[in-house]
């Protein structure tokens, strides 16, 4: 009798294994086509971007004086493309701006590897001294990949360095990231800790910037950032072509939120072509840099 309970007792804990391996398959299963069909829809649907609180000022020529703080993605750190000279979106932004009033100012203090806090220290009391018309934030993206990330520190010195910035009396566009791991191919435990702290970190922008009256632009999800073939080799920093479409995006909120249509060619240099489909970069070509990631805990955007 014995031998017979210890039986039908390991029958019916091989059928509950069997059940729990069924039923965690329809899951897993379930999610993954949750997840796809999501991508595709973003990849699909566009997407324009959130703009937070209408600007004030309207320029009838263009502004007097552009001015951009921030970190490597506003210093236009990347790999070139065939056809495109390696130009940052600042820069794309003031040549078009410049070929409506040739007589606007230009300034990017931007510096790779600043955190927040090191950019409020760095680059504030300069973009105070030049008293812009025009400024453009692009920062974060050092703190939230850093080996701590800290929510409410990042938060508080956003809110000081937005502070500063608008009181010069200029108007103030801030950016946020896209969700970067659904657009280059990294291992899984890496995308889901960078997409988190990229969605807690653009979260927090956006709110700040509601909060203080700035411009928030959300490139979360938006289609154009969702190439592989818009980002550099290291997996991180947008290419000369990802730097060309932030550019648009750009240039596309100047015309809905201050009157100040650009021409879509004024973003292109004379001698640059469209440039041709980049061959996409696997898992395997990225993963040196990812594996340097990890060893340090630190990301590759500095």
């Amino acid at each position: 009798m014995a031998r017979l309970a210890t039986l039908v007792r390991d029958r019916r804990l091989t059928r509950r294994i069997e059940q729990a391996q069924i039923y965690g398959w329809i899951v897993r299963k379930r999610l993954r086509a949750h997840l796809d069909g999501r991508l595709r829809r973003s990849r699909r649907e566009p997407r324009q971007p959130i703009y937070l609180q209408p600007a004030h000022a309207v320029w009838q020529l263009g502004p007097r004086h552009l001015v951009v703080v921030g970190d490597s993605l506003a210093a236009g750190i990347g790999d070139p493309v065939p056809g495109l000279s390696l130009v940052g979106w600042a820069d794309r932004l003031a040549l078009a701006l410049r070929s409506r009033s040739s007589a606007m100012d230009y300034t990017n203090l931007a510096v790779k590897g600043l955190t927040t806090s090191q950019i409020a220290a760095r680059q504030l009391p300069l973009a105070q001294a030049l008293a812009p018309d025009l400024i453009i934030l692009s920062a974060g993206g050092n703190d939230l990949l850093a080996r701590r990330w800290d929510p409410d520190a990042f938060r508080h010195a956003y809110a000081a360095l937005l502070t500063g910035l608008l009181a010069t009396g200029a108007t103030v566009f801030t950016t946020s990231w896209h969700n970067l791991p659904l657009a280059v191919p990294m291992p899984t435990a890496l995308a889901q800790r960078y997409s988190q702290r990229l969605a807690e970190a653009g979260a927090i922008v956006r709110a700040v910037s509601e909060a203080l009256g700035a411009v928030c632009v959300d490139f979360w999800a938006l289609p154009e950032l969702l190439d592989a073939r818009c980002y550099s080799a290291d997996g991180t920093h947008p290419n000369a072509r990802g730097y060309l479409c932030v550019a648009q995006i750009l240039a596309r909120v100047l015309a809905q939120h201050v009157g100040l249509p650009l021409d879509p060619s004024s973003l292109y240099h004379p001698a640059e072509t469209y440039p041709a489909p980049a061959p996409r970069r696997t898992l395997v070509d990225r993963l040196p840099a990812y594996l340097r990631v990890g060893a340090r805990h630190q990301e590759v955007l500095a």
